[in-house]
């Protein structure tokens, strides 16, 4: 039987994203975006970009700005954030960017309530 996509967003629209990553902005000296530090070795990559939940109207882009780093850009009209300002957004692919970290943080509201050590990280053989 074939999925009935209507039926099947409207019934998981009350759900929210489980994970998603902070990332601080570390350099804003450029008009046209600032850098963060979170590039590719701490983003799984996936056709599907980083969406950044906490400030509307940012992007976060992949475009070979980097391993360590990563570069948001605003749409027309948008102020970027400063040096320091901390993005929340959504990871493209959670299993495997949670394999690029040692603890998972457990947050409720602005409050750290655990912090979990990720054992097996990185021990694909």
């Amino acid at each position: 039987m074939p999925l009935n996509w209507a039926f099947a967003t409207a019934s998981f629209s009350r759900f929210h994203h489980a994970m998603t990553q902070l990332v601080t902005v570390i350099s804003a000296n450029h008009d046209t975006h600032v850098t963060v530090d979170a590039g590719l070795k701490a983003l799984y990559i996936d056709p599907t970009q980083p969406r950044i939940i906490s400030h509307p109207g940012l992007r976060y882009d992949w475009n070979g700005f980097g391993d360590e780093h990563g570069k948001v850009t605003g749409a027309s009209g948008v102020p970027l954030p400063g040096v320091g300002e901390v993005l929340e957004l959504i990871v493209p692919h959670c299993d495997p960017t949670i394999n690029l970290f040692d603890r998972f943080y457990v947050v409720e509201g602005d409050q750290v309530v655990d912090i979990w050590p990720i054992d097996l990280r990185g021990c694909s053989q």
